[in-house]
């Protein structure tokens, strides 16, 4: 089940999707890894109740470890479907703070664009996913 969408619809939501990316780490003088960038692009397919709809991401990534930030840039994601073009599409930039593992700590720390999952917004999504 894919969350929150599946939780927020009140039924389950499931997404398949495949995708390739580039991954590109830099170290230091010590070799230390200081950096990591990662560029994602994924399509596939969101469903729920027998309805399907088309997903599609290309989703630019930056850490900086050494000010423990990380930097989502691009299309996070966008699900559509047929003759009604987009439902949802989170989009813009992002900044979180991170922990020395990279993962997120806390709200982000600035936002561009609009990011309807970020903040629960995914009434036309469940509408759309609902016989």
């Amino acid at each position: 089940m894919l969350e929150p969408e599946s939780t927020l619809c009140g039924f389950p939501v499931s997404l398949d999707f495949a995708g390739q990316g580039t991954f590109q780490v830099f170290f230091d003088d010590l070799g230390n890894p200081i950096r990591l960038n990662v560029l994602e692009h994924s399509t596939g397919t969101l469903s729920a109740n027998g309805i399907e709809l088309r997903f599609a991401s290309s989703d630019n990534q930056f850490f900086d470890f050494q000010n423990q930030t990380l930097a989502e840039v691009g299309l996070v994601f966008r699900y559509s479907g047929p003759g009604v073009g987009a439902l949802l599409m989170d989009r813009g930039r992002l900044i979180w703070n991170i922990d020395a593992s990279g993962e997120m700590v806390g709200p982000p720390t600035f936002e561009a664009g609009p990011h309807p999952e970020l903040h629960g917004d995914l009434g036309g999504l469940c509408a759309a996913l609902t016989p």
